[in-house]
């Protein structure tokens, strides 16, 4: 007997959407590393090593300099994304941790660093993104 097939089945190739999506988180948490990057870099030569967040990268940058700590650090931080995204650890995990991380730099790194030096207010930036949001 054959398989009865209902017109509204639809199969979707599930296997390339999470491939899909974890490339595309992948590349998402490397941008941030990037940005991150350079906006910590304008940051602390603007203001002082004083205003990084991070007390290990503080101490890093009191004792290397801002840049070559940065490029260590961030380098390190792309080829764990890289590790993540290439390992064999389960898809779920890595997919929540990416996410995560991606949330994190997003709230922790790139907004504080962009409110400091573009000399927004909070509400100003929200306006902002919500200008980007929805055109």
């Amino acid at each position: 007997m054959s398989e009865k097939r209902n017109i509204f089945t639809l199969s979707l190739p599930t296997e390339h959407f999470r491939k899909v999506e974890m490339w595309t988180l992948a590349s998402a948490m490397i941008i941030l590393q990037v940005l991150d990057g350079f906006l910590t870099f304008f940051g602390v030569s603007t203001f002082g090593i004083e205003f990084e967040g991070n007390p290990l990268l503080r101490f890093l940058m009191e004792h290397w300099g801002a840049a070559f700590s940065l490029f260590v650090m961030k380098s390190l931080a792309i080829i764990a994304v890289i590790f993540m995204y290439f390992s064999e650890i389960k898809e779920n995990l890595v997919k929540n941790g990416l996410w995560s991380l991606t949330a994190f730099y997003l709230i922790c790194a790139i907004m504080p660093w962009s409110l400091i030096l573009f000399g927004w207010s909070l509400t100003q930036a929200i306006a902002h993104i919500k200008e980007l949001i929805f055109f």
